[in-house]
C-alpha cells in the first residue's frame, strides 16, 4: 500500500534510513501506535479508526509522507491533462460535380439591327467543375426599329430580332468572384418590313455569329449569383434589305457587333 501511495516503487536517498515500529490493539475502536527513528529521538503516534482497513490505509500514508511527501501529492492530486486543441471548424462539403442554373437576365446587343437593341430572357447553364454550358434567350424591348431611305421620301423599312445563343465559359476566378472567358454562337431571326414603293411586303431571314469576351459572376450565396457577360459579335449572315424600285439600301448589318448581359442565376 505504501509503495501505491509513492507511485509504485519505494526508494529511499542513500543518506537516509528510515525505522518504523507499529503496535496494533483492538478495543471498542482499532489502535495503532507508530514508533519513528531511533534512541534518544524517537516520536510516538496514536491513531484510532472504526476497522482495520481504515486503520492500514491511514498508517501507510503516514510511512508514505515520511519518505516523500512530493509523491504522495503527485499521486494523489495528479497534474490536469493539456487542454484539448479546439476541434477544426467544419469543411464545407465539396460542391456536386454537376450543378444547373437557371436565370432571368437583361440583354443588350449592337450590330444586328440597324441601333442599340435591348431585351428581357431567361437562361439555363450546366455548371461542371470549372466549366459553364449556357443557353440563352431573348426578346427586345425595342421592337420595330425604323430606317429611312433618304432617296425616296416615306420609304422606309422596320426590323425586329427573335434570337439566343449557347456558350461555353472557363471559371478561372474563386470560390465567391468567378471570372474568364467565353466563346458562344448566337442565332436568331431577323425580320423586316418595308414601306414605300413597295407596300408592306414582309421579309425574314436567319441570323447566325459567333462571340467572343468573358465573364464576371459575384456569389452572393450557396444558390445565388448575379452574372454578367460581354464581348463581340461576328456575324456569319449579314442579309442586306433594300426595296424594290428605290435606289439605296436600308439596311446592312455590320462586320461586327457587340453584346452584353447582366442578370441573376439560382444555382441547384
Amino acid at each position: 500500500m505504501v509503495a501505491r501511495l509513492l507511485g509504485g516503487t519505494i526508494r529511499l536517498p542513500a543518506e537516509r534510513t528510515l525505522d518504523v515500529r507499529a503496535r496494533v490493539e483492538q478495543g471498542t475502536t482499532w489502535q495503532v501506535e507508530i514508533e519513528t527513528g531511533s534512541k534518544p529521538q524517537v516520536r510516538r503516534r496514536l491513531l484510532e479508526a472504526e476497522s482495520c482497513a481504515a486503520l492500514a490505509d491511514a498508517t501507510a500514508l503516514i510511512v508514505a509522507l515520511m519518505i516523500d511527501p512530493k509523491a504522495v501529492e503527485e499521486i494523489a492530486c495528479p497534474s490536469p491533462p493539456p487542454p484539448s486543441r479546439p476541434a477544426p471548424p467544419s469543411q464545407e462539403l465539396p460542391d456536386s460535380p454537376n450543378r444547373f442554373s437557371l436565370g432571368l437576365v437583361g440583354t443588350a446587343s449592337l450590330g444586328i439591327l440597324p441601333s442599340l437593341d435591348a431585351g428581357v430572357g431567361g437562361s439555363l447553364g450546366l455548371l461542371r467543375g470549372s466549366w459553364r454550358f449556357e443557353l440563352q434567350g431573348s426578346y427586345g424591348l425595342r421592337r420595330d426599329q425604323t430606317v429611312a431611305v433618304p432617296s425616296l421620301e416615306r420609304a422606309h423599312g422596320t426590323f425586329n430580332y427573335l434570337g439566343g445563343s449557347a456558350g461555353v465559359c472557363r471559371d478561372l476566378g474563386s470560390r465567391r468572384v468567378n471570372i474568364g472567358p467565353c466563346t458562344e454562337v448566337a442565332f436568331g431571326i431577323l425580320s423586316a418590313q418595308g414601306y414605300g414603293v413597295t407596300q408592306g411586303i414582309p421579309a425574314k431571314t436567319p441570323w447566325l455569329g459567333f462571340g467572343l469576351g468573358g465573364f464576371l459572376a459575384i456569389e452572393a450565396s450557396q444558390h445565388v449569383t448575379f452574372p454578367l457577360h460581354a464581348g463581340l459579335l461576328v456575324p456569319v449572315t449579314r442579309p442586306e434589305f433594300i426595296i424594290e424600285h428605290v435606289q439605296g439600301r436600308v439596311f446592312h448589318g455590320p462586320p461586327i457587333g457587340a453584346y452584353a448581359a447582366l442578370g441573376v442565376e439560382l444555382h441547384f
